[in-house]
């Protein structure tokens, strides 16, 4: 299943990379890109962070992300970065900010659109994917000027989160390795 799920954000990505590579200005990514949950119950953080460049400058932003198993990990917090003001995305996920007051806009290399904090529900990994809806006025990368217009941009978005097992389940399980050994 989990090879069919990396296989099928691939195929996303690769979407996303064709339709948008010629015009794409703004490049969006998790930072690191591979996390590990210590055991269930524990939670990890990842900043989701964009390239912009100055003739792309911003003065909103709102995305969506998407979980390949839901089960497995859980989106539980989210923290708009230092740049923006957290805006009230309709999709009720947290994922928009914006400039108040208005500025000359947002722009520079590695700019912390917003710190997620995930869960771990059960062992198992799960990707993560970010992007925004086309058709949702909400979504995207509202730039400064001329008003109204959205930038381009480019998600390099596969990322991967680790939940490992209980430390207690892996004692138990080293107990029974250790045990078959003897034999």
């Amino acid at each position: 299943m989990t090879k069919a799920v990396r296989a099928l954000g691939a195929v996303l990505a690769v979407g996303i990379l064709a339709a948008g590579a010629a015009n794409a200005t703004i490049i969006v990514q998790w930072a690191p890109m591979d996390s590990v949950i210590p055991s269930v119950g524990g939670t990890t953080t990842v900043d989701l962070v964009a390239n912009i460049p100055e003739d792309d400058k911003i003065l909103g932003w709102g995305l969506d992300v998407l979980v390949s198993n839901p089960s497995i990990v859980s989106m539980t917090d989210v923290t708009i970065g230092p740049m923006f003001d957290p805006f009230p995305a309709p999709d009720l996920d947290g994922l928009a900010g914006s400039v108040f007051p208005p500025t000359d806009g947002v722009w520079g290399a590695n700019v912390l659109l917003a710190t997620i904090e995930f869960t771990g529900l059960k062992e198992g990994s799960a990707y993560l994917f970010s992007g925004a809806t086309p058709a949702d006025l909400t979504e995207g990368f509202a730039k400064f000027l001329p008003v109204g217009e959205f930038a381009d941009a480019q998600f390099m978005c596969d990322s991967t989160i680790t939940v490992l097992p209980e430390p207690g389940s892996l004692a138990l399980l080293m107990l029974g390795l250790l045990a078959l050994r003897r034999r």
